[in-house]
């Protein structure tokens, strides 16, 4: 397992231990330290893409007319008026919130009630802040995307090597390729018919709650639900989890239940709802292949009349 440290814990760190990777997607453990703070579990092992994204988006906001220190001095306060940060699997269990100011970007965060693991020094919706100056932020953006960049370097090397020695490609890639060429450009709502389809093949795993969510993962094919309805069901889903991190069918809808974002779309999280369906052994990657392909030229026809 490849181990990668960029920052400082004093000001801003992102720990990032390499696992493997799924076709173009990299697979890691991730931890964030502000001012000697960490933030995630490094035992989740989650997309390197939802990271990276939200740190690039965080880079393009608007600074507010705020003073520093009235930030410092009120967090709570402050909490409530700042902007979601949602970095990943890896973050879950944390409510994240972001201020960006003309010099410093201020996170404030907590372990939300809902945490089901064992995290040292925290107690539950008690609220942490940390601070690093927008220039620190820059430099070590500028290093992780260098880092990301080589590891997707060697990923595409691989692929050329077993391209030229006319390997046949994983069933897994043959799904993400299919994914990435395809359900990719699905519109929103056609994205959450896919998302809805994946979530009905593990019905019978589902609980009560499980059951819940699969209603609301319906209806988001036709409208929106409210924000505050799905928070109140993916934290009753993370309730349930086991202590100890194993696949669990929950896994599967939290995935689903993502909010559709540049940084995290739903075609995305669709397909590691894909990956969590064949762990659980629910399917397999040539059943679910043919399974999307289905309920692509379903939608096509759909269109049409």
């Amino acid at each position: 397992m490849e181990f990668k440290s960029i920052g400082t814990k004093d000001k801003l760190r992102i720990d990032i231990a390499y696992i493997s990777n799924i076709n173009s997607f990299v697979i890691s453990k991730q931890r964030l330290w502000v001012e000697n703070k960490y933030i995630g579990d490094f035992q989740e092992k989650s997309p390197i893409g939802p990271l990276i994204c939200t740190f690039r988006n965080l880079r393009l906001k608007r600074s507010q007319k705020i003073l520093d220190e009235k930030i410092s001095k009120n967090k709570i306060r402050y909490f409530y008026f700042g902007k979601p940060f949602q970095p990943g699997d890896s973050f879950a269990e944390f409510d994240i919130k972001f201020l960006k100011t003309k010099k410093n970007i201020h996170f404030i965060w907590r372990l939300n009630k809902y945490s089901t693991s064992d995290y040292t020094n925290y107690i539950k919706m008690d609220l942490h802040h940390g601070q690093v100056s927008i220039s620190y932020f820059e430099e070590i953006l500028s290093q992780f995307e260098i880092s990301f960049k080589g590891q997707l370097n060697d990923i595409n090397s691989e692929k050329l090597e077993l391209s030229d020695a006319k390997i046949k490609l994983r069933k897994s890639d043959k799904f993400w390729n299919y994914f990435e060429n395809n359900v990719k450009l699905l519109s929103e709502f056609d994205q959450r018919k896919v998302a809805f389809e994946f979530a009905q093949l593990a019905r019978h795993k589902y609980d009560e709650v499980g059951l819940d969510a699969l209603n609301i993962l319906k209806l988001l094919t036709i409208k929106t639900v409210s924000k505050n309805k799905i928070n109140d069901l993916t934290n009753k889903l993370r309730f349930e989890l086991p202590l100890k991190r194993k696949v669990h069918p929950n896994s599967v809808l939290l995935n689903l239940l993502t909010e559709h974002s540049t940084s995290y779309p739903i075609w995305y999280s669709t397909g590691i709802a894909g990956n969590l369906l064949c762990e659980l052994k629910v399917t397999t990657f040539s059943k679910l292949l043919k399974f999307t392909k289905d309920i692509l030229e379903r939608i096509q026809s759909e269109s049409k009349n």
